[in-house]
C-alpha cells in the first residue's frame, strides 16, 4: 500500500509505488543530465549525505534521484562508489548552481546528474565550454572559463570571475561559439559578492567579437546578490561571438549561457524539465 503524507511526499512515494521497475534512466533522463562535477562544488557546497538501504530494490541513481527530487534545495547529485563505502552506496545531494548543457553530445560519463530547472530553458547551452576573451583578470579570482562552466559554488568573493579594467579597452567578456549562429537568450549569473559590477553591459553578438558587432540588449538595472538575469533581446541574432561589454569599470560574473531558442523560465514547471 502506499504511503500518505504531504503533497511532495504523496507524489514521490506515488512514483515509487507506480514505478518500481522502471530503469533509472528514465527518471534521470527526463529530469535530470549526466555532467562531471569537480571536487570543490562537492567539497564546498554539500546539502547532505544519504545512505542507500541495502536492501533497496532499485539502483543507486534512480535512488539518489528521488531522494534529490525530494529536497528543494538539491540542484545536483553524485552517487558515491559501493567499494568506497563502507556501508555500500550513499547520495551526496549538493546545493550549488549547476546548470545542466542541454546537449546529448556534452553529457559525462560520471556519476553526477544536474537537475532541469528554471530558469534555463532545455535547449542546448551553445557558450558551454567554449573559448572565452577578456583583457586581464583580477588576481586570485576564478579563472575566465568558469564562467562557461555550467557549474558555480561561490563560498567567497574569489569563486567568481572578475575582469580587469582597462580604459583603452574597456572591460569585456567575450565567447566564442565556434561558428555563427543564432542567438535567442543570454542567461548571466552575477556574483553575490559584488553585483553591482554587472552594471552599464553592453550585450553584443556578431562575427567580429568586439563593439562592432550589432547590439542584442543594453543592461542598466541594478542586480541583486546572486541574481540570475535573462536576456532574450528583441529579436535573435546571427554570430560566433557573444560579448559583453563595460566601458565605465571592471566587469564580474559567475555564470553564463546563450541559447538559440526563447526558453521556458516564465512558461514551463520545472516537472516539466
Amino acid at each position: 500500500m502506499c504511503p500518505r503524507g504531504s503533497h511532495r511526499r504523496f507524489l514521490l512515494s506515488l512514483i515509487l509505488c507506480l514505478r518500481p521497475a522502471s530503469p533509472a534512466s528514465q527518471i534521470t533522463g527526463s529530469l535530470f543530465e549526466k555532467m562531471d562535477l569537480p571536487s570543490e562544488v562537492l567539497n564546498n557546497c554539500p546539502l547532505t549525505v544519504v545512505p542507500q538501504p541495502p536492501a533497496s530494490q532499485h539502483s543507486s541513481t534512480y535512488f539518489c534521484a528521488i531522494q534529490c527530487l525530494g529536497e528543494p534545495a538539491c540542484t545536483a547529485f553524485c552517487v558515491s562508489d559501493k567499494n568506497t563505502e563502507p556501508d555500500g552506496a550513499a547520495c551526496e545531494l549538493v546545493n550549488a548552481v549547476v546548470v545542466p548543457s542541454g546537449s546529448r553530445s556534452q553529457q559525462a560519463n560520471g556519476s553526477c546528474f544536474a537537475r532541469f530547472r528554471s530558469p534555463w530553458p532545455r535547449g542546448a547551452d551553445l557558450a558551454r565550454g567554449k573559448a572565452v576573451a577578456v583583457p586581464g583578470a583580477w588576481d586570485d579570482y576564478a579563472e575566465k572559463q568558469t564562467v562557461v562552466s555550467g557549474h558555480k559554488c561561490e563560498v567567497s568573493q574569489y569563486s567568481c570571475f572578475c575582469s580587469s579594467f582597462k580604459i583603452i579597452t574597456s572591460s569585456y567578456f567575450t565567447v566564442d561559439l565556434g561558428a555563427s549562429q543564432p542567438v535567442a537568450a543570454i542567461v548571466v549569473t552575477v556574483s553575490s559578492y559584488f553585483p553591482d559590477y554587472f552594471r552599464n553591459v553592453e550585450i553584443r553578438v556578431g562575427d567580429k567579437g568586439d563593439s562592432g558587432d550589432p547590439l542584442f540588449e543594453e543592461y542598466t538595472g541594478t542586480p541583486q546578490n546572486g541574481e540570475v538575469l535573462v536576456f532574450e533581446g528583441e529579436s535573435t541574432l546571427i554570430g560566433r561571438y557573444v560579448s559583453l561589454i563595460r566601458r565605465d569599470y571592471s566587469l564580474c560574473l559567475c555564470l553564463l549561457q546563450v541559447y538559440s531558442v526563447q526558453g521556458c523560465w516564465n512558461a514551463c514547471n520545472d516537472v516539466n524539465y
